[in-house]
């Protein structure tokens, strides 16, 4: 009985990691930019390893608890 608990719960983690999806973050795109509130900030510099590559900046100096980032993410999702 416990070989089923397990089996069961193994293919079901498994599951859950196939089923997941990744969103690659494009700097070089406008649409990928992050919003800051509370005193964050967010900024795009060129990769000091690779120049021709875009990354972000994140910057929270730990003045308030709650600075932060989020990205508004447009997908629809109309169903």
């Amino acid at each position: 009985m416990k070989t089923n608990y397990s089996l069961v719960t193994i293919f079901f983690l498994i599951s859950l990691h196939v089923l997941s999806q990744e969103m690659p973050i494009d700097f070089s795109d406008a649409a990928d930019t992050f919003l800051t509130f509370e005193g964050a900030s967010f900024s795009k510099r060129n990769d000091p390893g690779n120049s021709s590559n875009i990354v972000g900046q994140f910057f929270n100096d730990g003045s308030n608890p709650n600075q932060g980032f989020y990205i508004d993410v447009l997908v629809d999702l109309d169903i």
